[in-house]
């Protein structure tokens, strides 16, 4: 025993956390105190010899904290990774124009604004916006004699005190202008004028631009004082909360693809869970297909445009697996510790499969079948043997 407290005092123990001193001294403790231990050796692919098996004390399993467990058999979902964009559904980016050709006055957002629907973004004027309501109030005026008159002669023709001419045209008259009315209203709608609100004392020649979507403001196509064309955007909006994922499906993956399969992806440090809403019926120039996924989140919120690690959990199966704290990776390979009973302990290579919620399964187990394993402190065996070998 003194030796090993003299091994660890040639260390610095300022460099050293708590748990590396722990996990050291557990593996220079075993270097030194265990017994009876096997010579087999195994070579990794570096060429090195390396020890597989190793005999502990009861003492020494004890203040490892190795804990053995069988096999357990659990239904897990193989995974597939694939590459995903975060896109704008069709309603998702709305593009702001207006329905005549407008002088800019004045902007009053700025590019990344979060704006309503119908909140004013710009004020434009047009000399002709002050004609089109000078009509609509004619057209009123006109309106309401031909109302009354209407109303007039519908009671005259009751009491049979006027012609059915005078009652047709008065009657016509009526709709003609009703027709007017209704069209214009319309028209000064579009524009952003209040008709119900519009008088000789409210006409103006200038109108406000607003947005019909609520989201992000992502481009302004326009400058003050600038001319606008009905063909061109002024504004684009994109709803962020309008999205869907697009992954990309190859050929040879599409086969175990189907619609509502689970989905799982991470953004901002936060997991998504959705799945696969629909799968496009077609194949690319990169000769691969896209799935479309629906996410279950609410509260979060991809910006299009973005590219999204995603896994897809196919048809779940009952797999051998282990607790992913049992396996270990040294030199690039994945080794497992079965426990023999009366403390030893051998290092043998696995190819792990499928990981999922903190379980790992091993591919081809049916040498594994029985046999306990460590499931908890593997990594201190490996510390033991590593020192071993290195003395």
């Amino acid at each position: 025993m003194p030796l090993v407290i003299t091994t660890i005092k040639l260390f610095n123990l300022k460099n050293y956390t708590m748990s590396k001193i722990h996990s050291l001294f557990i593996a220079v403790l075993i270097f030194y105190s265990c017994t009876n231990s096997n010579n087999n050796q195994n070579s990794n692919p570096k060429g090195e010899a390396i020890k597989t098996e190793i005999t502990l004390t009861e003492e020494q399993i004890k203040n490892a904290g190795l804990i053995s467990d069988t096999l357990h058999f659990k239904e897990l979902s193989k995974e597939l990774e694939v590459q995903g964009r975060v896109m704008s559904t069709p309603d998702g980016t709305a593009f702001i124009s207006f329905p005549i050709n407008v002088q800019i006055q004045t902007i009053i957002v700025r590019m990344g604004d979060f704006v309503k629907k119908g909140q004013v973004l710009a004020y434009a004027e047009n000399i002709n916006l002050i004609e089109m309501q000078e009509n609509y109030l004619k057209t009123k005026a006109g309106w309401e004699y031909a109302k009354e008159d209407y109303n007039r002669q519908l009671q005259l023709d009751k009491n049979n005190a006027t012609s059915l001419k005078n009652f047709q045209q008065a009657k016509s008259s009526f709709d003609e202008l009703n027709a007017q009315m209704a069209s214009l209203e319309e028209q000064l709608e579009l524009l952003g004028i209040n008709p119900k609100k519009l008088s000789v004392q409210t006409i103006t020649k200038s109108v406000p631009i607003k947005s019909n979507t609520d989201g992000v403001i992502v481009s302004i196509d326009i400058q003050k004082g600038a001319f606008s064309s009905i063909e061109k955007p002024l504004f684009s909006i994109i709803n962020e909360k309008a999205t869907e994922t697009h992954l990309q499906l190859f050929q040879q993956d599409l086969s175990n693809i189907t619609v509502g399969l689970p989905v799982i992806s991470n953004y901002n440090e936060k997991e998504l869970h959705g799945k696969i809403r629909n799968i496009i019926p077609s194949m690319d120039q990169n000769n691969s297909s896209i799935a479309v996924v629906e996410w279950d989140n609410k509260d979060i919120y991809p910006i299009p445009g973005m590219m999204l690690n995603t896994t897809i959990l196919q048809n779940r199966s009952l797999t051998a697996c282990l607790p992913s704290e049992a396996f270990i990776k040294w030199n690039d390979i994945y080794y497992i510790f079965t426990d023999k009973g009366n403390g030893k302990y051998e290092m043998i290579p696995v190819k792990p499969t499928i990981e999922q919620d903190g379980w790992k399964g091993i591919n081809d187990p049916k040498d594994l079948y029985n046999k306990k394993i460590v499931i908890k402190n593997a990594y201190e065996l490996l510390m033991a043997i590593k020192n071993v070998a290195e003395n």
